[in-house]
């Protein structure tokens, strides 16, 4: 290897460097101290030959670890303080740490380290890594091969750029300008001159540029536009007066036309007078929006020195879909009424040749867009509609309804994932051709290029390669996952079903595929896929051997309405069976599917503030039921649920019955406060950030989402079948404040004051309801958190104050803040 300035040159056969976690930064007295990780960002060589992943704890998320796939679990060395890694072609692999790069060879695990650092770019196509860092008070750019060998040398750099992982530039300073030079096989091409530093890069080809420069006004940029040809600058804002910010600018399909997105700024009126509220506004969103600007859409042609404003009616918006003539404009507002917090989008076909909008039809709230334009595909009611925007024409297409669409790179047809399969539209001659993989299994496609055209993502695009499909496949009932790969419409299986949860899957460039699966008494395990053939790479926490003896079961059951409905008892991790222990109840939709994930300790929650490992650690039940809903409202629904669930676990001799506790977070502490307000069956509860008067938050703003809350109710988590005026006496009755006097047992509530979700005062409100009917409640109030908790020590005190709560009502254990209460 060549020597390279300011290389530290070391020879190291195995680190051994102990991670502890997220352990140093709690106190050493907490409840909650985490030992166990999670595998992340996990990478196979393109030669198959090694495995990289990342061991992450719940603060400490920088330990590299790095494996030989033909020797599993044997770890070839281990490194920390990493902030990111990959392979190169070479298979060599490079860690960031910080302002250090180490180029390690896994073979001979030579390792060669960088100092001074300043930014790293890996440029696969071609194998190179560019290395950009300090040296002597000045700066330069290294280009290494993907083994690590130097290249070449750039010194007297002010930036570098990296233009769609391909196209290098960086900038040179001189006296009194700045220069821009491309990287041309690895020779410095200068390209133009300029008294500004081009900031950034957002279109290249081999005659022209589109690229920024700072602005006379502190905090924005102009965008400018170079002719590779005749060496002429073009500025936007020589046609256009307004200062654009905050941009995503575009080279259309028509040479030197640039599509730009952004913002401008909008004067504010300093008027005293009354802000007026009309009840036939859509757009109330604005009035809780920034007033200060507004959003813009431009088509700029920097040659013709022309800019034209694609905004043919107020509020709309103009997206760029790929088409040389045509592109799509919607109203956000237009078929707002708030009973959905996405309302269909009416879509219309915008010519900016004419500047005619023509209407295309009723599309759904998201909608996909085929690679050249041409089509539009949209899920609305019941059926698919196919919207053509040449002809303004539209077809219904009968197949069941797909998260995503998928189109294929040519834009002739589109993919839906299904259950049992994918689907594939054939554009021309309507014909659907049905490709299987497992029986009743729920499809995903996992590798695809996916694009928002607007910046709410209500138009996006998604392409997939024809030939090679990778599926994860999962099935609720079971609570099973598997993984498939779909070659020329084969299918090989890559992963059986299983009951582990397959948490991440990754891609190498070689199509080798490496996931993760656990389970409640598995921790994670990395595998590897080569050749088709899959392979365990390594299983983690090893020194975690009490967890492979927990005991688990899954439930599976029917409610009146014949609905399918499962549940996962955790039991006490030192069971036994001639022993009786207090059992918590976790609730929120559908948690059986949290019977598969690994059970790490520290503050990981399902509910916030709680955390099954510590409770099944300290002799505890932890029971996670289902809640499905019907016509009579969210509450009531889970009070059934709930009811059921209790009765399919009654024959567990263990359980004390007698001490259970009920827990929830958010929609499952409205849940947690309805049940506690009709239920006898529990000893303790614990609600935090959860509403308790529907009619109060059904005619509220939500600060989070910026709207009227009525959606929420009628097409959101409630499922409230219709809206408040009526059904009225259902939204009563569904209210957990109205019946605060009925709760038997004592409630612990919390919020976060600056909760942006769910207002605190739903919390403080319950609160005021039972002390005024003198039932023995606490209420804690956090000042600076929001919906969920973020700050360390509010964690700590949140976590502690709640297994102080169920063990003081559940164990009999005493804490002097609870024994206050009596």
């Amino acid at each position: 290897m060549k020597a390279i300035e300011g290389m530290i040159v070391r020879w190291c056969f195995i680190l051994l460097i102990v991670c502890i976690g997220f352990v140093s930064g709690q106190e050493r007295d907490s409840l909650f101290l985490n030992h166990h990780y999670n595998i992340e960002q996990h990478e196979v060589s393109p030669n198959g030959k090694f495995v990289s992943f990342k061991k992450a704890y719940e603060i400490s998320r920088d330990t590299l670890v790095v494996i030989k796939s033909d020797k599993p679990n044997k770890e070839v060395f281990t490194m920390s303080g990493v902030n990111r890694s990959f392979f190169t072609n070479r298979n060599v692999l490079f860690a960031v740490k910080g302002r250090e790069i180490d180029i390690i060879s896994c073979e001979s695990l030579k390792i060669v380290s960088i100092q001074d650092v300043l930014q790293v770019e890996y440029i696969k196509d071609k194998d190179q890594v560019l290395i950009f860092l300090e040296r002597n008070g000045s700066k330069l750019l290294q280009i290494l091969d993907g083994s690590g060998k130097l290249l070449t040398e750039i010194p007297d750099i002010e930036s570098i750029q990296v233009y769609k992982s391909r196209d290098v530039f960086f900038t040179k300073y001189s006296a009194d300008h700045y220069s821009l030079y491309l990287l041309n096989n690895l020779m410095p091409k200068l390209l133009f001159n300029s008294p500004e530093k081009v900031r950034s890069i957002y279109y290249a080809d081999s005659k022209k540029l589109g690229f920024t420069t700072p602005s006379q006004v502190k905090g924005r940029y102009r965008l400018g536009f170079w002719d590779g040809i005749t060496k002429d600058f073009y500025y936007l804002d020589n046609v256009y007066q307004e200062n654009i910010y905050q941009f995503k600018a575009y080279n259309t399909i028509n040479p030197d036309e640039i599509y730009i997105q952004g913002f401008i700024e909008k004067k504010v009126s300093t008027s005293k007078e009354a802000d007026i509220w009309y009840t036939n506004d859509n757009s109330l969103q604005k009035k809780m929006m920034s007033l200060d600007e507004e959003q813009v859409f431009l088509l700029w042609k920097p040659k013709s020195k022309d800019v034209k404003v694609l905004k043919s009616k107020e509020d709309h918006e103009v997206a760029y879909i790929g088409h040389p003539r045509y592109y799509i404009s919607i109203n956000l507002y237009e078929m707002q009424d708030y009973s959905n917090y996405n309302p269909p989008l009416f879509l219309y076909r915008y010519d900016i040749q004419t500047g005619k909008m023509e209407p295309l039809g009723v599309g759904a709230s998201r909608n996909s867009v085929s690679p050249n334009g041409n089509y539009i595909v949209s899920f609305k009611d019941t059926h698919w509609v196919l919207f053509d925007v040449i002809n303004l024409t539209s077809q219904k297409i009968n197949l069941p309804y797909s998260e995503n669409v998928y189109f294929s790179k040519n834009g002739d047809c589109f993919y839906l994932e299904q259950k049992g399969g994918i689907a594939r539209y054939n554009i021309k001659t309507s014909g659907i051709e049905f490709i299987p993989t497992l029986k009743g299994y729920d499809n995903s496609i996992l590798v695809a290029e996916k694009e928002a055209l607007l910046p709410k993502s209500r138009l996006y695009r998604c392409t997939v390669d024809d030939d090679v499909f990778f599926l994860k496949l999962f099935q609720e009932k079971s609570n099973s996952s598997a993984l498939v790969k779909l070659e020329k419409r084969k299918m090989i299986v890559l992963q059986n079903p299983t009951d582990e949860r397959i948490s991440t899957i990754s891609f190498n460039r070689n199509q080798m595929v490496s996931f993760v699966k656990e389970n409640l008494s598995r921790p994670p395990s990395l595998n590897m896929v080569n050749k088709s053939k899959t392979t365990l790479v390594y299983n983690s926490n090893k020194s975690d051997t009490k967890i492979s003896g927990l005991k688990y079961n899954r439930f599976n059951y029917h409610n009146d309405d014949g609905r399918h409905l499962s549940s996962v008892l955790i039991y006490p991790l030192d069971y036994d069976k001639s022993k009786k222990y207090p059992m918590i109840v976790n609730i929120y939709e559908t948690q059986s599917r949290l019977g598969n994930f690994f059970l790490r300790d520290g503050y990981f929650s399902t509910a916030e503030g709680f955390n099954i490992r510590h409770y099944i650690e300290n002799g505890y039940f932890v029971y996670l039921p289902d809640i499905v809903y019907g016509e009579e409202g969210a509450g009531i629904a889970a009070l059934k649920c709930v009811d059921l669930a209790l009765e399919v676990i009654a024959g567990e001799p263990a359980v004390d019955f007698k001490k259970i506790g009920l827990i929830g977070h958010s929609h499952g502490a409205y849940e947690t406060n309805f049940v506690a307000t009709h239920s006898d069956k529990f000893a303790a509860y614990v609600s935090g950030n959860g509403n308790s008067d529907l009619v109060s938050a059904y005619f509220s703003i939500s600060k989070m989402f910026k709207s009227p809350y009525y959606w929420q109710f009628e097409n959101g988590q409630y499922r409230m079948p219709k809206p408040f005026f009526e059904i009225s006496p259902q939204y009563l009755s569904n209210s957990p404040i109205l019946a605060a006097n009925k709760v038997s047992a004592p409630i612990l509530i919390w919020a976060g004051k600056k909760d942006l979700n769910i207002s605190w005062t739903q919390s403080m409100e319950f609160y005021l309801a039972l002390k005024r009917s003198n039932k023995t409640a606490v209420a804690l109030f956090y000042e600076n958190e929001g919906h969920t908790i973020t700050d360390p020590d509010s964690a700590k005190d949140l976590f502690t104050k709640i297994a102080q709560w169920f063990d003081y009502y559940l164990k009999g254990k005493k804490s002097d803040w609870i024994v206050k209460l009596n």
